[in-house]
């Protein structure tokens, strides 16, 4: 009877506004205010609730507080403006870095920075009964405003709490029904208490709505003033990079400005401790700041900052000098590096002698390794008594004409050789055309290779038919031919 009523409810409510539709409270998880939306008007399963809702029942299954691409009917269902939702996510935090609120670039900008499940302080449910978006931060350790460690499980039951599931309610494990305020929390170390009220504070200010959405400058801000503090240090973002375990396009990224550089959450925070600075403070205006200060000069001061120090890593690593390559190493397309260039940001005429300088240096390494090959292919050809001519060390180097004709120092060593070895013709004497063929028959013989009339024909540069008008040659190769065939037996 008590299911038939709710469904009578939810029926009825499927295009109207629910009967209990409490505000969001403050800092509260998107998943934890629509816990408390259907545990209030009783609505007992993820179904009923996606029928509520308008939205899709694996929606809700994958749920973690990132703002939705559709939030379907949430916000008129519970009379909630569309700003007071975006609220319960962090929509504000990412829009603040310059980050896409798109999923797969969210769980990029978070990652390693969010509890995937329930973290949790006993005294705040007692107090607030709702969950936070500053619990799920796993870089505050605990609670400060009751200085004791967040728990992570329930200590009834030991299992992990689901970010949403239903039916569930405020308060109590979805397991075992055990009263989460009832758990009892370690205090946090005294000396931890500080920087956890310093993150407490960052955070809050972050996931705030003050967030003004035609300022468009806000993370080239934030990222000019981190560039400031290293330069003040004599820093490079290499050595940044490498005291903070941040990597080192990340560093880049930051400095930059926007959610394109591939920069996370977790790497800003590192960042702001390493220089001892509250992270809020890189969104604020200095003291005497102007109200509307000239973002994108600075920013451009910052890549041509970076845009050098590719430029000087890639020289010392004896690497392509290019636009293309420059632009993987400070994470930037070479079309925006370009259009630095009509701004006068990067010196063209630095980058073109590098480049110049860059490929006469590989241009030498080549000719190095070809003129290795030809003394050796000099070295093989003499030790197997061979004629030495620039036919035979360029066919036994493998190199065409073309190539060796390109380098002076290749024409040089060549230039004492023949062109080609001289034709034999039947001038020359029988027994000299007779100790060619015995020697190139040992020469096939001790390489164990086939000894036959093209082999033959082949070593000693005259053909089959040149070599049977020789009398005695004719019988030498007639007997290789008897000796080849086999024998029949009759």
């Amino acid at each position: 009877m008590l299911q038939a009523s709710v469904s009578t409810m939810i029926d009825r409510y499927y295009f109207d506004v629910l009967p209990l539709h409490p505000s969001p409270k403050n800092l509260e998880t998107l998943t934890c205010y629509l816990t408390r939306i259907a545990e209030i008007n009783g609505i007992k399963h993820l179904d009923d609730l996606s029928k509520t809702m308008a939205l899709e029942k694996h929606v809700f299954k994958q749920m973690t507080d990132y703002p939705l691409v559709s939030f379907g009917e949430i916000a008129s269902r519970t009379v909630c403006s569309e700003s007071r939702i975006l609220a319960t996510t962090f929509f504000y935090m990412a829009k603040k870095f310059g980050c896409s609120v798109y999923p797969a670039f969210l769980q990029y900008f978070f990652k390693g920075s969010l509890g995937a499940y329930l973290r949790y302080c006993p005294l705040c449910i007692d107090e607030m009964s709702y969950y936070s978006l500053i619990w799920r931060f796993l870089c505050l350790p605990g609670c400060a405003l009751h200085e004791s460690q967040f728990l992570e499980c329930c200590l009834h039951c030991d299992n992990p709490i689901p970010l949403l599931v239903l039916p569930s309610k405020i308060g109590l494990c979805p397991t075992c029904k055990g009263d989460l305020r009832a758990c009892k929390a370690l205090p946090l170390l005294e000396e931890g208490i500080q920087m956890i009220h310093q993150y407490r504070a960052d955070i809050e200010s972050l996931l705030s709505q003050n967030f003004d959405e035609n300022e468009g400058d806000a993370s080239k801000r934030a990222g000019y003033k981190f560039a400031v503090l290293r330069r003040e240090r004599q820093l490079s973002p290499q050595q940044v990079a490498l005291a903070t375990g941040i990597p080192l396009h990340e560093v880049y990224g930051m400095e930059q400005g926007g959610m394109h550089k591939r920069t996370s959450f977790q790497s800003y925070v590192k960042y702001a401790d390493y220089f001892g600075i509250p992270l809020y403070s890189l969104f604020e205006y200095s003291e005497g700041e102007q109200e509307r200060v000239d973002t994108q000069k600075k920013h451009i001061d910052v890549v041509f900052e970076h845009v050098q120090g590719a430029i000087q890593d890639l020289n010392s690593r004896k690497e392509a000098v290019t636009l293309t390559a420059i632009g993987k190493y400070v994470n930037i397309s070479p079309n925006r590096i370009n259009q630095y260039n009509s701004i006068e940001a990067i010196n063209k005429e630095t980058l073109l002698d590098l480049q110049i300088e860059r490929r006469k240096r590989k241009k030498q390494q080549k000719e190095n390794v070809l003129i290795e090959r030809l003394y050796k292919a000099i070295t093989i050809l003499t030790e197997n008594g061979r004629f030495l001519s620039q036919e035979s060390i360029s066919e036994q180097a493998e190199l065409s004409p073309v190539q060796l004709s390109y380098y002076a120092s290749a024409r040089a060593l060549l230039i004492g050789y023949p062109l080609k070895e001289p034709r034999l013709s039947k001038r020359l004497g029988e027994d000299y055309v007779i100790e060619l063929v015995n020697t190139a028959i040992a020469s096939l013989i001790s390489l164990e290779q086939a000894v036959t009339l093209m082999e033959i024909s082949r070593k000693v540069k005259l053909s089959i038919y040149k070599l049977r008008s020789y009398p005695k040659v004719k019988i030498m190769l007639d007997n290789i031919v008897k000796e080849k065939r086999p024998k029949v037996t009759i």
